[in-house]
């Protein structure tokens, strides 16, 4: 499970709009759905159940969401931690 995925995971969850979700993605709505197929297939669950141009989270999908919503946020702090690091680091070798 990368970044990617999980962002795209919580965002369409959260939206149940795959033209939104793709836009706070920075993807296509193509990408946004390869993408949350390949979580799918990772984990061997159907995450979202499209009906009919609606987005509905499978029971597993909303039961996962708080721990995938989790892991991104974790994701997005240590990357922020590692950036202010480095410019810290950039900082003191001028």
């Amino acid at each position: 499970m990368d970044f990617k995925q999980t962002i795209a995971f919580v965002n369409l969850a959260n939206t149940l709009d795959y033209q939104y979700a793709a836009k706070k993605s920075g993807m296509t709505v193509d990408e946004l759905v390869r993408t949350i197929k390949s979580l799918e297939e990772e984990l061997n669950i159907k995450l979202i159940r499209p009906e009919g141009g609606v987005v509905e989270l499978t029971e597993i999908g909303a039961k996962s969401l708080p721990l995938i919503t989790e892991i991104a946020q974790k994701h997005a702090k240590l990357l922020s931690v590692v950036a202010d690091y480095r410019k810290k680091r950039s900082g003191r070798s001028s």
